[in-house]
């Protein structure tokens, strides 16, 4: 997970999630106990509101069982979650079929088919049918539900519970105000107490389900925005209603009249959302007076570093180009005495001889890689279009020994033409190609494709060759690292990390995919 997620918040607000859902059914359940044995409490709560009906409680179990089973779809098998998208089918068609109802007038017979109703009961519309508001968030879940299962409807389903939300707490606070039904506003607004809020709970156990996607993830993140929304949300969504219902209920007590509460309302309001706009724009201060800091800490890291690197490198090229004439001079005088003393010597100082000759050749060997490898920068010639074509012709006549000496089959595919150093990208394709051959127990084939992305040319070389065990890719690009004896197959263990050094210069990245004994392919990109 991304380390600017706070995992704690993820595993409250999933718990959060999974707690709704089972409170949901549960209350769902009560509902049909209570008019299984006709109980008011469980019904309507009191017998001046509205009742919640039977298909309402049976779409909230269904609504339960369905978001019970998202949070436990990583451990069940298919059947499972086919059965959770028949229920939600079930719970689509008892929403789309109660909103035809109300908004046509129609009858389908489908309210009373469990229970029967008075046709006195509180705002029933008729007898047993669910208001059209609950309805039409039942049709609202469903489809929410249905998206919750897609890579990419995750934010539609948030978008949906937002809404589902909404009507939710529309409800409740229309409860809170004392609002009258046939007197204040059209009833088409109004739904069972505990029916929206079950609403709420299904919306919030929606957005918590998955709180690391989508836009949820806002909220548990460690990012300035993320604190912000976690500080400012609650304020946003509470304050408000709260102090309405103070306001509303001193009127009420006589405590003042209605124009004092309005504008001891506005002034309360004024004052908190002042107040944390303050804080806000505290914190954010803060974050950038930090972001600053680290900026500048960063930009004198970068520069110390690339003034070491640049010293590092020089130091490299001097080191290894004064070295080599000394050594020169030990080689050439180790095997002036080999030559001269030859039939004075006996044989374990002939060896001894060979063995110094052979060691200052390595070291030779060392020596010429580590300038080489310096050179990607101190020698580096400007960017410019060049043919990628001519570059591997060139580096296949240069190689052309050592293909015949192996018989090699060297193939490939028709180049672009690419903004790079051409000399250092022949060395790419001479390190590479080389390898191939060196490291095959048969006749090498070896193949150079291309493939063009929006940003990248993304150059490869694919042999048949005996392959590198996948725990030992990260090593491949070590300077000096070798991964063979000597003796097997010769090198220095510089020519990768040359390939490395010369690709970063352009900007690119450089790859490999292999098995044992099923080849490799080296994979390297030049930006376009």
């Amino acid at each position: 997970m991304n380390n600017l997620v706070n995992t704690r918040l993820v595993s409250l607000f999933t718990k959060t999630s999974l707690i709704l859902s089972v409170l949901v059914g549960i209350i769902g359940l009560l509902v049909m106990i209570g008019w299984m044995f006709d109980i008011t409490l469980l019904k309507s709560i009191t017998s001046n509101m509205i009742a919640m009906k039977p298909n309402a409680a049976i779409a909230f179990i269904l609504i339960s069982l369905i978001l019970i089973l998202y949070h436990k779809k990583n451990v069940l098998n298919k059947n499972l979650m086919v059965i959770s998208k028949i229920l939600t089918s079930i719970v689509i068609l008892i929403g789309s079929l109660t909103l035809f109802e109300n908004l046509s007038g129609h009858d389908l017979h489908i309210d009373q088919l469990l229970f029967q109703e008075s046709p006195n009961a509180v705002i029933a519309y008729a007898p047993g049918r669910m208001a059209p508001l609950t309805s039409l968030v039942f049709l609202l879940i469903g489809i929410a539900l249905i998206f919750l299962d897609k890579k990419r409807g995750l934010i539609i389903s948030q978008i949906l519970a937002f809404i589902i939300g909404f009507f939710g707490l529309l409800v409740l606070t229309s409860y809170a105000y004392h609002i009258e039904t046939q007197t204040k506003l059209e009833p088409y607004i109004y739904a069972a107490f505990h029916a929206a809020l079950n609403f709420v709970f299904i919306a919030i156990a929606i957005l918590f389900l998955y709180p690391e996607q989508g836009m949820s993830r806002l909220l548990v993140s460690e990012t300035a925005g993320g604190r912000i929304a976690r500080l400012l949300l609650p304020i946003a969504i509470f304050i408000a209603p709260i102090l309405g219902f103070f306001q509303a209920l001193g009127v009420e007590i006589h405590l003042y009249d209605a124009q004092s509460g309005t504008a001891f309302l506005v002034l309360l309001t004024t004052a908190i959302f002042t107040t944390f706009v303050l804080i806000v724009a505290y914190m954010l201060m803060n974050s950038d007076l930090e972001r600053q800091q680290d900026e500048l800490v960063l930009k004198e890291t970068l520069l110390n570093l690339e003034r070491s690197n640049k010293e590092l490198e020089q130091f490299a090229y001097i080191a290894s180009h004064d070295l080599n004439e000394p050594l020169r001079m030990i080689s050439s005088y180790t095997q002036l005495l080999e030559r001269k003393y030859h039939d004075k010597l006996d044989k374990d100082a002939i060896d001894f001889i060979g063995f110094a000759v052979d060691g200052a050749h390595r070291m030779q060997l060392l020596i010429d890689d580590l300038l080489q490898y310096s050179r990607v920068t101190t020698k580096a010639q400007p960017l410019q279009p060049v043919d990628t074509n001519l570059l591997l012709d060139q580096t296949l006549i240069n190689l052309q020994p050592l293909i015949n000496e192996k018989e090699a089959e060297v193939t490939h595919d028709p180049l672009p033409t690419i903004n790079a150093d051409g000399i250092q990208i022949m060395q790419v394709f001479q390190n590479l190609i080389s390898n191939a051959i060196k490291f095959c127990d048969q006749k090498p084939k070896i193949h150079i494709s291309v493939k063009s992305t929006e940003n990248e040319w993304i150059f490869s070389v694919k042999d048949n060759g005996i392959g590198i065990a996948p725990e030992l890719h990260d090593q491949l690009f070590i300077i000096f690292r070798r991964l063979h004896t000597r003796d097997k197959y010769p090198g220095t263990g510089m020519g990768l990390a040359i390939c490395k050094k010369i690709v970063e210069r352009h900007k690119g990245r450089i790859w490999v995919e292999s098995e044992v004994d099923k080849g490799t392919t080296f994979f390297f990109a030049i930006p376009k």
